[in-house]
């Protein structure tokens, strides 16, 4: 519906426009036109960064567009005084414009994917957040969890002016690329004004304490379970800033359904909590006109959908090809390498047979049986980082007691990190602390190349060691946040006085080692947990030929990780936790993570023709989003 708008009101309070304007009989001169435009048609670039509507200005002027905000406008200003415009201007009711399909979201440790079905070009499209329209790379849409506070004070009090749509200022708080980018130039006045682990926060139930730019005081966050509805949420201001990009006038569409992915670790009430976090965020993305009709507000929702591994299984699934007919099935694993946590999962996937009563539905071409999950919480790329980074720390103790004018340089521990391990540097270790923070993060930076680019036994001769590399030159914080331009050391000393290197790339390997081992357990107590559920017909290992492994989560692409589960499979390590001899047939293939060259051969080889040109086309960081969309799959859970 479209609403044809003559005259606006103004506020009373604003004297001075109302006199000037009643010189001229409350016809709006050219002045009062400019500023109207202005307001309308940059109110998602002042909100959210995103592009201007000024190259639709029709969307004012044209009887078939109209605006979402000035649907109610006059109703929401108290006042009588009134401007006549000498052409009218054009109102869009927001319920039109209401798509009733599903938007997916994968809130992840580092960055966030979103995508949502069109049902006009029958495809599931991803959306980034904090960057200009026209994406020219994919990474693009791997959405950094990043928040930039810049005047908190000012964004809070914008922020709850208005029930929906607030005039809020993305100059006073920004997130994703904005944030990001940010990030990357930070200097000493505003190294302590991000978020830059938003969703660590949320699951470690920690409190967060920053310094806004524009504020010289700490602002702090009550950890994230304590959380109020009164109180500042930095996850609800994410997801609102999130649900104005997908929620625009550009893309002429509010979405009504969300599904959210989780970690298998993820408890029920911590999924809650992220859960109604999001809908209040999104739904303060909504116009207010929209937000008063409870009609229409009661087809919002935001729901849990799968959890992140078994989501990103029905992508691969599909992508890789596998259509069983009524009497196949396919055996799959998913081994999830993210950036801050490790989950397994387990199932079947199988054709439907009209004899199956109980599983019939017209909508449905195969059916998943998802019978086992586990989670290894410490393990992902990022806490690889930190743990290479507090080994470091902690042989440079002696001189982080005293940078040399009686203050200490203080970090923090890392996941899974035990109080024994730091006995006798206890003053070292403070995990609030933004300063011992900062120093973990920056040593973690130096350290990227010993995770990122490791390299696998085969090269390793061929390639400089930098293993040996004896200083490590880093930029520290002592206690009182003085800047301390220093080295440490990567190496201890014998009692003969030689050298003894830390081995950065073995260390990694017994950690990852670990985590293989814990797959393979998990894998045999899935089958057997899944033999013994009477509900469906789960074949034990013995009569299996063979199970696929899809590798899932950047860290998958590791060398060093390949090289470990090869090591497994192929040396029989993986059999024998599994209870099977080494003689029997069953087989694992694995399938690389989606969108890597290894993955689009395998594509290729299997019958998918894949589209590198086509950014619809999810790949790692994307293909959990999408698989929260995709349809035609009877998903059933039997986990215990």
């Amino acid at each position: 519906m479209i609403k044809e708008i003559r005259e606006v009101k103004i506020s009373a309070d604003d004297k001075e426009l109302a006199d000037r304007l009643k010189k001229n009989n409350f016809e709006a001169d050219e002045e009062f036109l400019a500023e109207f435009k202005k307001k309308f048609l940059k109110c998602d670039a002042i909100r959210a960064g995103l592009p201007e509507y000024e190259y639709l200005e029709e969307i004012l002027f044209n009887p078939q567009l109209g605006h979402w905000e000035l649907w109610d406008y006059n109703e929401s200003i108290d006042s009588d005084i009134v401007v006549k415009f000498p052409r009218p201007v054009y109102a869009r009711d927001p319920k039109d414009d209401i798509v009733k399909n599903w938007v997916g979201i994968d809130f992840g440790y580092k960055s966030l994917a979103v995508s949502y079905k069109d049902n006009e070009c029958r495809k599931i499209i991803p959306i980034n957040v904090g960057k200009v329209w026209d994406i020219s790379d994919l990474k693009d849409y791997e959405n950094p969890t990043v928040m930039y506070f810049i005047d908190f004070d000012k964004f809070l009090k914008d922020y709850n002016s208005k029930e929906g749509r607030p005039d809020t200022s993305w100059e006073d708080l920004n997130i994703s690329y904005s944030a990001s980018d940010a990030l990357k130039n930070a200097t000493k006045e505003n190294y302590f004004s991000f978020l830059t682990d938003l969703k660590s926060w949320c699951s470690f139930h920690d409190i967060v304490r920053l310094k806004p730019l524009k504020n010289n005081r700490l602002v702090e966050f009550k950890p994230f379970l304590e959380i109020g509805d009164d109180d500042p949420n930095p996850l609800e201001y994410y997801a609102y800033f999130l649900g104005l990009y997908i929620n625009n006038m550009h893309r002429r569409k509010i979405f009504m359904r969300y599904k959210m992915s989780f970690p298998v670790y993820f408890e029920k009430e911590l999924r809650k909590k992220i859960v109604d976090s999001f809908a209040k965020g999104i739904k303060k993305s909504f116009p207010a006109a929209l937000l008063r009709d409870e009609k229409v507000m009661s087809q919002f929702k935001v729901v849990e959908g799968f959890e992140e591994p078994v989501a990103y299984a029905l992508t691969a699934l599909e992508k890789y090809n596998f259509k069983p007919t009524a009497d196949e099935e396919f055996y799959y694993s998913v081994f999830d390498f993210g950036s801050s946590c490790t989950d397994f999962d387990f199932g079947v996937y199988c054709g439907i047979k009209d004899s199956e009563d109980d599983y019939i539905d017209e909508d449905k071409d195969y059916r998943l049986i998802h019978f086992g999950a586990n989670s290894y919480r410490n393990l992902g790329g990022e806490k690889l980082l930190k743990y290479l980074a507090f080994e470091i720390f902690k042989i440079n103790t002696d001189k982080l007691f005293n940078d040399g004018n009686g203050n200490k340089i203080q970090f923090t521990t890392y996941d899974g990190c035990s109080s024994s391990e730091y006995i006798g540097f206890e003053s070292l270790i403070n995990n609030q602390s933004v300063y011992a923070k900062r120093n973990m993060y920056n040593l973690m930076e130096k350290l990227r190349w010993a995770w990122e680019g490791v390299k696998t036994k085969e090269d390793e001769e061929t390639q400089e060691d930098y293993d040996h590399r004896s200083i490590i030159f880093v930029d520290l914080l002592n206690e009182k946040g003085e800047p301390i331009l220093g080295y440490l050391s990567n190496c201890t000393y014998s009692e003969e006085g030689e050298q003894i290197f830390v081995n950065l790339q073995e260390l990694l390997r017994k950690r990852i080692d670990k985590a293989v081992g814990l797959f393979f357990e998990s894998m045999r107590i899935a089958f057997k947990d899944g033999v013994d559920d009477k509900r469906y017909d789960i074949k034990p290992l013995k009569d299996i030929s063979v199970i696929n492994i899809f590798l899932a989560g950047n860290s998958s692409k590791s060398k060093l990780f390949l090289e470990i589960l090869d090591d497994y499979i192929l040396g029989g390590k993986a059999k024998k936790i599994l209870g099977l001899d080494e003689n029997s047939p069953l087989k694992f293939v694995i399938f690389p993570l989606l969108g890597t060259d290894e993955a689009i051969e395998i594509q290729k080889e299997r019958g998918y023709n894949v589209n590198i040109d086509d950014k619809t086309e999810p790949n790692g960081d994307r293909a959990i989003s999408y698989g929260l969309l995709i349809e035609g799959i009877d998903v059933k859970t039997v986990c215990k």
